[in-house]
């Protein structure tokens, strides 16, 4: 069966009549069902598109009488706040007059403040070109005195010149002839190279301006300091060829080698056995000088033992002395007149004492030490008093001694030693004759090596000879410079990249230094604008 069309018939009727309908709360009229030439719409099939048609039919009255609402709310609402309008304008009208007033209050604050600055900052640098002035005079009379110096040594220094020219002219004319004309002729020969000199002075300088400026050129182009590190590169290489064809040159062959080793191994034992000998005349002449040694050793404890008894005896007197001083302490109050003419009587004897020192005797010394206990305490200070002086002398007289015998030993032992030396001539001449036999020896040998090497070097220029034709013809070669060449630049291009990085690291830690002197400098002036902020308000209340 063939479905009925949903379309909607043409209206026969017109306009759809809405007045009959009732209406809502809100004013929306509610349309009754659509009537289409006197033919019920009940009676048609309702389906989606019907439904969507009134549902958008509705959704537009809906959308029209929202509109006129909203005009509605519009007009009531500025019609009410006409006068709250009003009153916020007079109230901005005021407060603007207010700001205007301060406004004109500040900037001539501002423009006093600004004469002040300026008033100030003329005082400032018054002040600063006053003591530029006063240290540019100081400077002025330090030149002057500097000056003044200078000429006075200008002055002396000319002098002495004239003086030393004079002295000069003195001395060529007390000379000979001969070393006269010697003289002239070397006086001619400094002329004429004085002027050389200073032509080659200038050329270094001309050279050294030329090489300054060419470095300038290479710093400012990069293409031309890449040509410079390429002929460097190149230099070296050419070196590091020489070097290593010399090597090859020098480089010996397994036989000369193995020959050179067998020389060192004969010349090795040859030097064993000298020091084997020498070491055994070493060992006899280490016990000669042991036994020498002891013997001076049996000499000193004899002279030592002779110094023993002299010093007991000496050490037994002036235990004697001190007790003797012990008891005299006691006595001192009864016995300090008699020290005083002591004295007097000590004074007389040193005098004497000092003449009888030579003829001095331990026998003597002896025959006192007895009658000590005989004689009276007068004499005895007075014998002490002589021991103590010859007993200074006898000091004196021992490191004397001492010293002699010192000297006299140093002197024997030379003697003897020359005289071991020259005991037996014929082992002196055995020993000069294997020395010269041995340095013959090592002469011929050397003469040998060296014969063998040149004979290995004219080996080795043949070998080079025909070596290098093969070499410059062979493309393995010329590849393998090629890659030498191209490692080269390789090389020069790292470097001068780990110098660019260099300098980039440098140029970012000063870029990083001034961001913190920026960072630091804007925190600064930020300070700076809220003291100054703070300050206004003060200064605009204490104008008026």
């Amino acid at each position: 069966m063939a479905r009925p069309s949903s379309r909607l018939s043409t209206s026969r009727a017109g306009r759809i009549n809405t007045a009959f309908n009732p209406m809502s709360s809100q004013g929306i009229h509610t349309p009754l069902p659509m009537t289409a030439g006197g033919v019920n719409t009940y009676n048609m099939p309702k389906d989606r598109r019907y439904y969507m048609h009134t549902i958008k039919s509705h959704m537009n009255m809906i959308r029209e009488e929202i509109i006129k609402l909203q005009r509605q709310t519009a007009v009531h609402r500025t019609a009410g706040n006409q006068t709250s309008f009003r009153k916020i304008a007079e109230s901005s009208a005021q407060i603007y007059s207010e700001n205007q007033e301060t406004l004109t209050i500040y900037n001539l604050v501002l423009e006093i403040q600004a004469s002040q600055d300026k008033y100030v900052k003329l005082s400032y640098e018054t002040n600063l070109l006053k003591e530029k002035n006063k240290q540019s005079l100081i400077d002025l009379d330090n030149l002057i005195s500097a000056k003044v110096l200078r000429e006075e040594s200008i002055a002396t220094i000319k002098k002495e010149i004239e003086e030393e020219q004079r002295h000069v002219q003195e001395i060529i004319d007390s000379l000979p002839n001969k070393d006269k004309a010697q003289y002239m002729d070397l006086f001619a020969a400094n002329t004429v190279i004085i002027p050389k000199i200073r032509h080659t002075e200038g050329e270094l300088k001309l050279c050294q301006e030329s090489y300054k400026q060419m470095k300038r050129t290479l710093n400012k182009s990069s293409a031309k300091q890449k040509y410079c590190n390429l002929i460097q590169g190149l230099n070296k290489a050419k070196q590091h060829k020489e070097s290593l064809q010399l090597q090859s040159k020098e480089a010996l062959t397994p036989s000369e080698q193995r020959e050179n080793l067998i020389q060192q191994v004969r010349s090795n034992k040859a030097d064993t056995e000298s020091l084997t000998n020498m070491m055994k005349l070493l060992e006899q002449d280490y016990q000669n000088k042991e036994e020498r040694l002891e013997m001076l050793k049996f000499q000193l404890s004899e002279s030592n033992a002779k110094h023993l008894k002299k010093h007991k005896e000496l050490r037994q007197r002036e235990l004697l002395i001190n007790s003797f001083n012990s008891t005299f302490l006691e006595k001192s109050k009864s016995l300090k007149e008699r020290i005083q003419t002591a004295k007097r009587e000590i004074l007389l004897l040193l005098n004497a004492s000092s003449k009888s020192i030579s003829d001095l005797n331990f026998e003597e010394l002896d025959n006192i030490q007895l009658n000590l206990n005989q004689s009276s305490e007068a004499d005895i200070n007075q014998r002490i008093q002589l021991f103590a002086l010859r007993l200074t002398r006898l000091q004196d007289c021992k490191i004397k001694y001492e010293k002699e015998i010192t000297k006299v030993k140093e002197k024997s032992g030379n003697l003897k030693r020359e005289i071991k030396k020259f005991e037996n001539p014929e082992r002196v001449n055995e020993d000069l004759n294997t020395k010269c036999k041995h340095q013959s020896q090592k002469c011929n040998e050397l003469q040998q090596t060296l014969f063998t090497t040149k004979a290995a070097v004219a080996e080795t220029e043949r070998i080079q000879e025909e070596i290098d034709p093969q070499l410059f013809d062979n493309n393995i070669y010329k590849e393998i410079q090629n890659l030498e060449k191209e490692i080269e630049e390789v090389d020069n291009e790292i470097q001068n990249l780990k110098g660019c990085i260099g300098r980039v690291q440098v140029r970012e830690s000063i870029s990083n230094k001034l961001r913190e002197i920026e960072s630091l400098a804007s925190s600064r002036n930020e300070q700076l604008i809220k003291n100054g902020r703070s300050k206004k308000p003060t200064m605009s209340a204490s104008s008026p």
